[in-house]
């Protein structure tokens, strides 16, 4: 029967640390990428034609894990990467610091800052050498603004007949994040900041015999604006966000037969707001190894409810074609180049993903990245 939990992670090598009872080790990972398109626009926080842009796709972490006794332990990780202010530069940003207690070998709670359980690929968003595609795909993952918070879960397995497991784990708390924007006014990027409160949600994961992965999660939370200057646009997003209702709701699949992976995911956001588009996302993925290496395709899009509220609400309406190869240099360590099409719907108008929405609408964009991976 295996035994693994949701904290399996990132890392093949670790450094030991050791201090009289306690013990550790302290792991890393990075990402040194670029990414360039063919449009005028600027897409994905920072790149366009004019230049390629290596901060979106350029990342360095390192996490501590302490066990101080049998039952206690404590973890911690930053990660430098793309300001949550700056499109820019990148920032050092504290993703991880939370204490675990493990009551027995099949259940834990742990307490602190922690992931939100969102995706299938929540825990490892930041490691690149975590998984095959040289980007996870927008359409799905960047549907959530943040992938943090404040608060507690409990992790319970339970055994399913001789090679299966169950997860679950329900969460609580609250986070504050920085969301990007564009000011309807002059254009301009912006920044402002929104707080998640009450968080309640519950993450499933079925395993199967290291062969099929099964997830299901839903998320709701009270969402509100805030700004304390509360001037000009800011009063007006005050009004219109100030605890309203948020939910999201996910399905996943990760099947391995043999040499070839098959993964695929579904989400569902939903915001009781005229400023965000309800949206559902989706993607599938298939990827066979041969050897060091590993060609793989993918399909993702993302639409929502252009009639929420009257039409007032944004819309937002594209898809990805991305294929792509991975070349492993050693265990740890791998190359990945990638080249996709983004089209956007005619009647596209969401800054999320473009700065200016409306501009690319009915327009297939040309990505293409590179990227080299590494964990230690």
């Amino acid at each position: 029967m295996m035994k693994k939990t949701l904290l399996t992670m990132i890392v093949a090598s670790s450094l030991p640390l050791s201090a009289g009872a306690v013990d550790g080790r302290v792991s890393g990972f990075g990402t040194i990428g670029a990414a360039s398109n063919d449009s005028a626009v600027e897409y994905d926080r920072g790149q366009d034609k004019n230049s390629a842009s290596w901060v979106n796709d350029t990342k360095a972490g390192l996490q501590a894990d302490v066990k101080l006794s049998d039952h206690i332990s404590l973890t911690g990780q930053i990660v430098a990467k793309q300001s949550t202010t700056d499109d820019a530069r990148l920032s050092v940003q504290g993703e991880w610091l939370f204490g675990s207690y493990s009551i027995d070998d099949t259940t834990k709670v742990r307490a602190g800052k922690l992931r939100l359980p969102l995706f299938m690929m929540s825990e490892q968003l930041d490691v690149g050498k975590a998984y095959t595609l040289a980007k996870l795909p927008l359409e799905m993952y960047g549907q959530a603004p943040t992938n943090g918070y404040v608060g507690a879960d409990l992790l319970k397995r339970f055994e399913v007949g001789d090679d299966g497991e169950l997860t679950l784990q329900p969460y609580v708390g609250m986070t504050r994040f920085d969301g990007r924007g564009v000011n309807p006014m002059d254009g301009n990027v912006m920044f402002k900041t929104f707080e998640a409160d009450s968080i309640r949600g519950l993450n499933v994961i079925f395993d199967y015999n290291e062969m099929l992965r099964l997830r299901a999660g839903y998320m709701v939370t009270k969402l509100s604006y805030k700004d304390e200057s509360l001037t000009g646009l800011g009063v007006m997003m005050a009004g219109m966000v100030n605890n309203v209702d948020a939910s999201f709701s996910s399905l996943g699949m990760q099947l391995h037969l043999g040499n070839t992976t098959v993964m695929g995911e579904y989400g569902q956001r939903r915001v009781d707001s005229v400023m965000f588009a309800d949206t559902d996302g989706r993607y599938i993925s298939v990827e066979h190894k041969i050897g060091a290496l590993t060609p793989y395709v993918s399909y993702a899009m993302i639409g929502s409810n252009k009639n929420k509220m009257g039409g007032t609400a944004p819309n937002l309406d594209q898809s990805t074609k991305a294929a792509g190869v991975v070349y492993a240099l050693d265990r740890n360590s791998s190359v990945k180049a990638e080249a996709s099409q983004v089209s956007v719907g005619s009647q596209n108008n969401s800054n999320e993903f473009f700065n200016n929405g409306a501009a690319v609408a009915g327009k297939d964009i040309a990505v293409y990245r590179l990227n080299y991976n590494l964990m230690f």
